[in-house]
């Protein structure tokens, strides 16, 4: 399948996870603000526990829409697994960019085009290790 047709799906989930975080949060200053109700003359938790129900919803459609997100990824023409680790989410500001960093670990290994789709490697040159003399130097 071709890349930009994978990360045109990735980018929309990630909208719909970003959705899902701002309901999230409005969700929580719902249940924040209504911690107890009176209604017909008996103290109700309905709102809340409702609310909370919600958020909790939003939480497992979250963690399958990022689930999906990564496995989208692994499928990416050039994507290594055993060189890097696949994205769960694309944000904004990537789009924006049009590039996304793929990591290994907290490493940047490689980078994603949006636009064209390629996953760019970045080769780190090797360090070379030297032996450092400590010893002091006498000056005769």
């Amino acid at each position: 399948m071709n890349n930009k047709i994978i990360l045109q799906q990735m980018i929309r989930l990630s909208r719909i996870i970003k959705d899902s975080r701002e309901a999230r949060a409005k969700l929580s200053s719902i249940q924040s603000q209504t911690e107890y109700f009176i209604v017909e003359g008996n103290q109700s938790t309905f709102i809340r526990d409702q609310a909370n129900s919600s958020i909790n919803n939003c939480l497992y459609v979250e963690q399958y829409l990022r689930s999906s997100v990564s496995s989208a990824c692994k499928c990416l023409d050039g994507f290594d697994a055993s060189k890097m680790e696949p994205i769960d989410y694309i944000s904004s500001s990537d789009v924006k960019n049009k590039f996304v960093d793929i990591c290994l670990g907290k490493k940047v290994v490689a980078t994603i085009n949006l636009t064209t789709g390629e996953i760019i490697s970045i080769n780190t040159p090797k360090q070379e290790i030297k032996a450092k003399d400590n010893s002091p130097t006498v000056k005769s």
